[in-house]
Protein backbone atom coordinates (compact mmCIF):
# COMPACT_ATOMS: atom_id res chain seq x y z
CA UNK A 1 0.00 0.00 0.00
CA UNK A 2 2.65 2.36 1.15
CA UNK A 3 4.68 1.68 -2.48
CA UNK A 4 1.65 2.33 -4.50
CA UNK A 5 0.52 5.37 -2.52
CA UNK A 6 4.88 7.02 -3.38
CA UNK A 7 4.54 5.68 -7.07
CA UNK A 8 1.41 7.60 -7.12
CA UNK A 9 3.10 10.67 -6.07
CA UNK A 10 6.20 10.40 -8.30
CA UNK A 11 3.48 9.74 -11.68
CA UNK A 12 1.40 13.27 -10.40
CA UNK A 13 4.77 15.14 -10.09
CA UNK A 14 5.78 14.07 -13.59
CA UNK A 15 3.04 14.23 -15.18
CA UNK A 16 2.13 17.54 -13.79
CA UNK A 17 -1.61 16.14 -13.19
CA UNK A 18 -4.23 18.78 -11.31
CA UNK A 19 -5.32 17.59 -7.84
CA UNK A 20 -8.82 16.90 -9.01
CA UNK A 21 -7.94 14.94 -12.22
CA UNK A 22 -5.77 12.90 -10.20
CA UNK A 23 -7.90 9.87 -8.62
CA UNK A 24 -9.45 9.26 -11.95
CA UNK A 25 -5.65 8.49 -13.81
CA UNK A 26 -4.99 6.04 -11.25
CA UNK A 27 -7.81 4.21 -10.87
CA UNK A 28 -6.94 1.99 -13.53
CA UNK A 29 -4.09 0.90 -12.50
CA UNK A 30 -5.35 -1.25 -9.87
CA UNK A 31 -6.04 -4.14 -11.89
CA UNK A 32 -7.16 -6.86 -9.30
CA UNK A 33 -10.36 -7.91 -9.58
CA UNK A 34 -11.87 -7.49 -6.35
CA UNK A 35 -10.56 -3.96 -6.15
CA UNK A 36 -12.43 -3.55 -9.40
CA UNK A 37 -15.22 -4.28 -8.20
CA UNK A 38 -14.75 -2.41 -4.95
CA UNK A 39 -14.35 0.57 -7.86
CA UNK A 40 -17.12 -0.36 -10.23
CA UNK A 41 -19.63 -0.17 -7.13
CA UNK A 42 -19.05 3.18 -6.04
CA UNK A 43 -16.59 4.99 -8.64
CA UNK A 44 -18.60 8.48 -8.73
CA UNK A 45 -18.32 9.12 -5.23
CA UNK A 46 -14.39 7.68 -5.96
CA UNK A 47 -13.90 10.34 -8.56
CA UNK A 48 -15.12 13.45 -6.95
CA UNK A 49 -12.40 12.51 -3.91
CA UNK A 50 -8.83 13.78 -3.15
CA UNK A 51 -6.11 11.72 -3.44
CA UNK A 52 -5.65 11.82 0.24
CA UNK A 53 -9.01 10.94 0.77
CA UNK A 54 -9.29 8.42 -1.49
CA UNK A 55 -6.48 6.66 -0.06
CA UNK A 56 -7.67 6.54 3.07
CA UNK A 57 -10.53 4.74 1.97
CA UNK A 58 -8.33 2.55 0.42
CA UNK A 59 -6.83 1.54 3.75
CA UNK A 60 -9.59 1.42 5.49
CA UNK A 61 -10.90 -1.11 3.24
CA UNK A 62 -8.05 -3.38 2.66
CA UNK A 63 -5.84 -2.85 5.78
CA UNK A 64 -6.22 -4.31 8.93
CA UNK A 65 -7.96 -2.46 11.26
CA UNK A 66 -5.32 -2.29 13.70
CA UNK A 67 -2.62 -1.95 11.22
CA UNK A 68 -1.26 1.53 12.74
CA UNK A 69 -1.00 -0.02 16.42
CA UNK A 70 0.32 -2.97 15.12
CA UNK A 71 3.32 -1.33 13.00
CA UNK A 72 3.78 1.30 15.59
CA UNK A 73 4.97 -1.53 18.23
CA UNK A 74 7.03 -2.63 15.94
CA UNK A 75 8.59 0.26 15.93
CA UNK A 76 9.11 0.27 19.04
CA UNK A 77 10.36 -2.98 19.45
CA UNK A 78 13.32 -3.07 17.18
CA UNK A 79 17.06 -3.64 18.46
CA UNK A 80 20.40 -2.74 16.09
CA UNK A 81 21.68 -6.62 17.75
CA UNK A 82 24.47 -7.54 14.98
CA UNK A 83 23.84 -5.28 12.27
CA UNK A 84 25.56 -2.16 11.42
CA UNK A 85 24.30 1.20 12.95
CA UNK A 86 23.81 2.06 8.47
CA UNK A 87 21.09 -1.09 7.99
CA UNK A 88 19.40 -0.29 11.55
CA UNK A 89 19.09 3.50 10.97
CA UNK A 90 17.48 2.64 7.34
CA UNK A 91 15.58 -0.25 8.32
CA UNK A 92 14.08 2.35 11.26
CA UNK A 93 13.20 5.09 9.01
CA UNK A 94 11.51 2.91 6.10
CA UNK A 95 9.50 1.33 9.04
CA UNK A 96 8.42 4.92 10.44
CA UNK A 97 7.51 5.94 6.92
CA UNK A 98 4.63 3.57 7.05
CA UNK A 99 2.88 5.58 9.40
CA UNK A 100 3.34 8.46 7.43
CA UNK A 101 -0.03 11.12 8.12
CA UNK A 102 -1.12 9.28 11.19
CA UNK A 103 -0.62 10.08 14.62
CA UNK A 104 1.85 7.30 15.24
CA UNK A 105 4.52 9.12 12.85
CA UNK A 106 7.55 9.73 14.58
CA UNK A 107 9.25 13.11 14.08
CA UNK A 108 13.28 13.43 13.52
CA UNK A 109 13.88 13.62 17.37
CA UNK A 110 11.56 11.45 17.89
CA UNK A 111 13.73 8.45 15.82
CA UNK A 112 16.63 9.92 16.63
CA UNK A 113 15.80 8.99 20.11
CA UNK A 114 14.09 5.74 18.93
CA UNK A 115 17.55 4.75 17.07
CA UNK A 116 19.86 5.80 20.01
CA UNK A 117 18.12 3.34 22.69
CA UNK A 118 18.17 0.50 20.79
CA UNK A 119 21.52 0.97 19.95
CA UNK A 120 24.11 -2.70 20.83
CA UNK A 121 26.75 -1.88 23.96
CA UNK A 122 29.35 -1.80 21.40
CA UNK A 123 28.81 1.12 19.55
CA UNK A 124 26.68 3.11 22.62
CA UNK A 125 29.81 3.28 25.02
CA UNK A 126 32.04 4.54 21.54
CA UNK A 127 29.59 7.41 20.99
CA UNK A 128 29.16 8.11 24.41
CA UNK A 129 33.01 8.79 24.66
CA UNK A 130 32.71 10.61 20.93
CA UNK A 131 30.24 12.94 22.64
CA UNK A 132 28.23 12.51 19.47
CA UNK A 133 24.78 13.40 21.43
CA UNK A 134 26.10 16.95 21.02
CA UNK A 135 25.48 16.74 16.95
CA UNK A 136 22.44 18.54 16.97
CA UNK A 137 21.49 17.79 12.89
CA UNK A 138 19.53 14.49 12.64
CA UNK A 139 21.31 13.51 9.25
CA UNK A 140 24.91 14.69 10.56
CA UNK A 141 24.37 12.53 13.57
CA UNK A 142 23.49 9.47 11.64
CA UNK A 143 26.80 10.02 9.68
CA UNK A 144 28.53 10.74 12.77
CA UNK A 145 27.72 7.12 14.51
CA UNK A 146 28.38 5.71 11.44
CA UNK A 147 31.99 6.49 10.79
CA UNK A 148 32.34 5.75 14.90
CA UNK A 149 30.84 2.32 13.67
CA UNK A 150 33.15 1.45 10.92
CA UNK A 151 36.18 2.49 13.28
CA UNK A 152 34.79 -0.19 15.73
CA UNK A 153 34.67 -2.94 12.79
CA UNK A 154 38.11 -2.32 11.19
CA UNK A 155 40.00 -2.38 14.65
CA UNK A 156 38.18 -5.58 15.13
CA UNK A 157 39.11 -6.65 12.01
CA UNK A 158 42.96 -6.11 12.46
CA UNK A 159 42.58 -7.84 16.05
CA UNK A 160 41.10 -10.99 14.45
CA UNK A 161 44.04 -10.75 11.77
CA UNK A 162 46.65 -10.12 14.59
CA UNK A 163 45.13 -13.10 16.29
CA UNK A 164 44.95 -15.39 13.41
CA UNK A 165 48.37 -14.73 12.26
CA UNK A 166 49.63 -15.48 15.79
CA UNK A 167 47.94 -18.98 16.06
CA UNK A 168 49.44 -19.98 12.87
CA UNK A 169 52.83 -18.69 13.89
CA UNK A 170 52.42 -20.49 17.08
CA UNK A 171 51.08 -23.63 15.35
CA UNK A 172 54.04 -24.21 12.65
CA UNK A 173 57.01 -23.12 15.53
CA UNK A 174 55.86 -24.88 18.65
CA UNK A 175 57.21 -28.38 18.79
CA UNK A 176 55.64 -31.82 20.72
CA UNK A 177 57.46 -32.78 23.04
CA UNK A 178 56.26 -36.08 23.44
CA UNK A 179 55.24 -38.71 20.24
CA UNK A 180 51.60 -37.66 19.15
CA UNK A 181 49.31 -40.15 20.10
CA UNK A 182 47.03 -39.28 16.99
CA UNK A 183 49.47 -39.07 14.86
CA UNK A 184 51.46 -42.07 15.46
CA UNK A 185 48.53 -44.28 16.23
CA UNK A 186 47.78 -47.37 13.71
CA UNK A 187 45.54 -47.37 10.77
CA UNK A 188 43.29 -50.32 11.08
CA UNK A 189 41.17 -51.29 8.18
CA UNK A 190 37.42 -51.99 8.85
CA UNK A 191 37.38 -55.06 6.18
CA UNK A 192 40.83 -56.64 7.10
CA UNK A 193 41.55 -55.47 10.88
CA UNK A 194 45.33 -55.30 9.60
CA UNK A 195 47.49 -52.07 10.29
CA UNK A 196 48.61 -49.37 7.13
CA UNK A 197 51.76 -51.06 5.61
CA UNK A 198 52.89 -47.81 5.49
CA UNK A 199 53.33 -47.04 9.33
CA UNK A 200 56.20 -47.08 11.34
CA UNK A 201 56.62 -46.71 15.05
CA UNK A 202 57.85 -43.56 16.69
CA UNK A 203 61.25 -42.69 17.17
CA UNK A 204 62.67 -44.49 20.56
CA UNK A 205 62.93 -41.76 23.40
CA UNK A 206 66.13 -41.04 25.10
CA UNK A 207 65.12 -43.09 28.20
CA UNK A 208 64.12 -45.95 26.18
CA UNK A 209 67.53 -45.77 24.60
CA UNK A 210 69.14 -46.00 27.98
CA UNK A 211 66.78 -49.11 29.36
CA UNK A 212 67.71 -50.95 26.04
CA UNK A 213 72.01 -50.01 26.03
CA UNK A 214 71.89 -50.74 30.19
CA UNK A 215 70.02 -54.28 29.32
CA UNK A 216 72.03 -55.86 26.46
CA UNK A 217 68.79 -54.57 24.29
CA UNK A 218 68.46 -53.80 20.57
CA UNK A 219 67.36 -51.02 18.98
CA UNK A 220 65.70 -52.49 16.24
CA UNK A 221 63.52 -55.47 17.28
CA UNK A 222 63.71 -53.80 20.86
CA UNK A 223 64.54 -57.15 22.60
CA UNK A 224 66.61 -57.12 25.85
CA UNK A 225 69.33 -59.49 26.75
CA UNK A 226 70.26 -60.19 23.40
CA UNK A 227 73.69 -60.98 21.77
CA UNK A 228 73.36 -58.92 18.46
CA UNK A 229 73.04 -55.17 17.82
CA UNK A 230 70.94 -53.39 15.53
CA UNK A 231 73.76 -53.79 12.80
CA UNK A 232 73.20 -57.68 12.86
CA UNK A 233 69.62 -58.01 13.98
CA UNK A 234 67.65 -61.26 12.75
CA UNK A 235 64.53 -59.98 13.66
CA UNK A 236 62.12 -57.57 12.21
CA UNK A 237 61.06 -54.37 13.25
CA UNK A 238 58.15 -54.19 15.89
CA UNK A 239 54.43 -54.89 15.32
CA UNK A 240 52.76 -51.82 15.48
CA UNK A 241 49.35 -53.35 17.15
CA UNK A 242 51.14 -55.32 19.77
CA UNK A 243 53.91 -53.29 20.83
CA UNK A 244 54.22 -51.83 24.21
CA UNK A 245 56.82 -49.66 25.07
CA UNK A 246 59.68 -50.83 27.17
CA UNK A 247 59.54 -49.98 30.62
CA UNK A 248 62.14 -50.31 34.18
CA UNK A 249 59.50 -52.16 36.02
CA UNK A 250 59.34 -54.41 32.94
CA UNK A 251 63.18 -54.77 32.86
CA UNK A 252 63.54 -55.34 36.59
CA UNK A 253 61.16 -57.79 36.49
CA UNK A 254 62.98 -59.59 34.20
CA UNK A 255 66.39 -59.51 35.85
CA UNK A 256 64.17 -61.11 39.15
CA UNK A 257 63.33 -64.64 36.56
CA UNK A 258 67.38 -65.00 35.61
CA UNK A 259 68.69 -67.77 37.44
CA UNK A 260 72.38 -69.01 37.24
CA UNK A 261 73.29 -72.10 35.75
CA UNK A 262 74.87 -75.00 37.44
CA UNK A 263 77.22 -77.47 35.95
CA UNK A 264 78.06 -81.06 37.88
CA UNK A 265 81.11 -83.14 38.01
CA UNK A 266 80.81 -86.52 38.48
CA UNK A 267 83.71 -89.25 38.83
CA UNK A 268 83.03 -92.59 37.34
CA UNK A 269 84.88 -96.40 38.06
CA UNK A 270 83.61 -97.50 35.17
CA UNK A 271 85.53 -96.84 32.60
CA UNK A 272 89.38 -96.38 32.37
CA UNK A 273 90.81 -93.71 30.09
CA UNK A 274 94.58 -92.24 29.84
CA UNK A 275 93.70 -89.10 29.95
CA UNK A 276 90.60 -87.13 31.68
CA UNK A 277 89.75 -84.16 30.62
CA UNK A 278 88.71 -81.00 33.12
CA UNK A 279 85.72 -79.44 32.27
CA UNK A 280 85.60 -75.31 33.72
CA UNK A 281 82.22 -73.02 33.48
CA UNK A 282 83.55 -69.72 32.89
CA UNK A 283 80.92 -67.09 31.43
CA UNK A 284 78.63 -64.72 33.63
CA UNK A 285 75.43 -65.65 35.00
CA UNK A 286 73.13 -64.42 31.98
CA UNK A 287 75.53 -66.53 29.61
CA UNK A 288 77.43 -69.23 30.22
CA UNK A 289 80.01 -70.41 28.28
CA UNK A 290 81.79 -74.15 28.53
CA UNK A 291 85.48 -74.71 28.25
CA UNK A 292 87.11 -78.14 27.93
CA UNK A 293 90.56 -77.36 27.90
CA UNK A 294 93.26 -80.01 26.79
CA UNK A 295 94.72 -82.42 29.74
CA UNK A 296 97.45 -84.55 28.35
CA UNK A 297 98.74 -86.23 31.64
CA UNK A 298 96.39 -87.44 34.32
CA UNK A 299 95.34 -85.24 36.76
CA UNK A 300 95.95 -87.35 39.82
CA UNK A 301 99.74 -88.70 39.74
CA UNK A 302 100.20 -92.11 39.98
CA UNK A 303 97.03 -93.25 39.51
CA UNK A 304 97.11 -94.05 35.52
CA UNK A 305 94.65 -96.96 35.90
CA UNK A 306 91.58 -94.55 37.29
CA UNK A 307 88.61 -94.58 35.56
CA UNK A 308 87.29 -91.33 35.51
CA UNK A 309 84.40 -89.48 33.35
CA UNK A 310 83.11 -86.04 33.15
CA UNK A 311 79.41 -86.00 32.96
CA UNK A 312 77.34 -84.27 30.45
CA UNK A 313 77.29 -80.87 31.53
CA UNK A 314 73.64 -79.48 31.30
CA UNK A 315 73.99 -75.75 30.18
CA UNK A 316 70.87 -73.66 29.98
CA UNK A 317 70.62 -71.29 27.32
CA UNK A 318 70.52 -67.98 27.94
CA UNK A 319 67.03 -66.64 27.50
CA UNK A 320 66.02 -63.59 24.30
CA UNK A 321 63.86 -61.71 25.94
CA UNK A 322 61.32 -59.60 24.05
CA UNK A 323 59.73 -56.64 25.28
CA UNK A 324 57.62 -56.44 22.08
CA UNK A 325 54.95 -59.23 23.38
CA UNK A 326 56.49 -59.12 27.09
CA UNK A 327 57.35 -62.84 27.36
CA UNK A 328 60.43 -65.37 27.05
CA UNK A 329 61.31 -66.45 23.14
Amino acid sequence: MHSYENACFSYFKNKDIADEKQVCKILGSLQDSCLQDWIDIDCEHFLALSFANFMTKFRAGYLPEDWEEVTHIELLGMTQEEQSSRDFAVKVQAKNSLLHNTPSYLNQEKLRHRIESSMNQKLALPCCLEKSSKVEEFEKWLVEIRCIDDLIKNKKAEFESLARATRETTRHTNALAEPSHHANAPTVTAATGTADSHLVLPKLLKTKHHLLYNNKGCLKCCCIYVDHHSTNCPNNFPNPLTYKPLTQAFVDAIKSCIKKPLAAIVISDTTTVNAAPIAAVMGTSINPVVYMPTNISNVIEGVSDDNSSVSTLSVTAPSRLCCRHHRTV
